[in-house]
């Protein structure tokens, strides 16, 4: 009985596929949420921190549940429009427009495992043109993203995979750079453009009937008769209250006993004088003013601030509001040193997989068969 050898390359296949997939899904995942959650706090660069694979290996499998939750019904109701590119235009379109909404929830909400939050749909009805922006971006990362799948993991071609897989990194992670920054920019309430409500003129300032004042534009004014008078408003300080002088104790007179006795120890005070322990009894212990007033000496590094205190009290970190919600030097976080060996590391696996899903189809029995 034959061996087909392509059931003997077939088995390995498979099992670098599980591997390397799992892999990359974990590595993907990271750095897909290390991105989201950079930008989404207001930074300008990616801060890439180093973690355990025990400690991202919940990551996946909530990237992946977001992603199969639309995923699933949107190539579902694509199918059921039709076949060819339709289709597919059609299940990329309901995917795009539900899966931001979903992640901004589990990023809004009281639990990151709550796929939609009524809050998010209101700030996003509240900024036309931010959800239209973002939208639109975020399309084109999608089609590239879309393509590139396609050129790694569908075609046969090996030239493609090289291509297609540094694209599909790099479209995932600026589609997290885009989400992440229109997470930072809804946490902004909506600037006011309206009109703004100036101080009343004080030229224009009259006195109204009720004794308040009232302030008349320029045309009104103009029409005044020659007899009235403009009142000046000036806002007036509240009194301050009275001062309060307490009475002083009255001096001791000069026929005090006790004074006249204090005055007498005094002056009789003898310091070449011998004292004994009966004398302690009876004369108090004079108290006297220190010659030198002590100082009191504080290191010097208690004196002077560290740098880390002085930054948090400028609070020069604080997020403020974008001018403009979609700068160009959003994609400058690609151009970082531990983005560049994420990138290049994510790519590596992707290639990988992509060897190994060409493996499987190649090498695959029952494709043979039905050849």
């Amino acid at each position: 009985m034959a061996i087909d050898i392509r059931v003997l390359i077939l088995v390995p296949a498979i099992a670098g596929c599980a591997i390397a997939g799992f892999l990359f899904a974990l590595f993907l995942a990271t750095a897909y949420l290390t991105v989201l959650q950079s930008t989404g706090a207001g930074a300008k660069g990616v801060v890439w921190t180093r973690e355990s694979v025990p400690e991202n290996f919940w990551k996946p499998f909530y990237v992946g549940g977001l992603v199969i939750l639309w995923l699933g019904p949107a190539l579902i109701l694509g199918r059921a429009a039709g076949g060819g590119l339709a289709s597919q235009a059609l299940s990329m379109l309901l995917f795009g427009l539900a899966f931001p909404v979903s992640q901004l929830s589990s990023l809004s909400g009281p639990s990151i495992w709550i796929p939609l939050w009524p809050d998010v749909f209101l700030r996003l009805a509240r900024r036309p043109a931010l959800t239209a922006g973002f939208y639109g971006l975020s399309a084109v990362a999608l089609v590239v993203g879309g393509l590139a799948t396609r050129w790694t993991f569908s075609t046969a071609s090996l030239p493609l995979l090289f291509v297609g897989a540094p694209l599909l990194v790099v479209s995932i992670l600026v589609y997290a750079r885009l989400l992440g920054r229109l997470a930072f920019v809804l946490s902004f309430p909506p600037a006011n453009r309206g009109r703004r409500k100036t101080k009343p003129d004080r030229l224009n300032a009259v006195a109204s009937p009720t004794g308040e004042p009232q302030t008349l534009d320029a045309p009104a004014a103009e029409m005044l008769p020659d007899d009235v008078i403009e009142v000046d408003v000036i806002d007036e300080e509240p009194p301050s209250p009275p001062l309060v002088l307490l009475p002083t104790p009255p001096e001791p007179a000069e026929d005090d006993p006790v004074r006249a006795a204090t005055e007498r120890r005094r002056q009789s005070y003898d310091r070449s004088r011998r004292w004994d322990d009966e004398d302690d009894d009876r004369t108090p212990y004079v108290a006297h003013v220190p010659e030198v007033k002590p100082e009191e000496r504080v290191p010097k590094q208690l004196l002077v601030p560290r740098a880390e205190d002085v930054r948090l009290l400028s609070k020069a970190d604080v997020p403020r509001r974008p001018r403009r919600a979609w700068p160009p030097i959003l994609l400058a976080f690609l151009c970082q040193t531990d983005a560049l060996k994420a990138a290049v590391w994510l790519t590596m696996l992707c290639v990988t997989l992509g060897g190994f899903v060409r493996l499987v189809k190649a090498f695959d029995p029952t494709a043979g068969a039905e050849g």
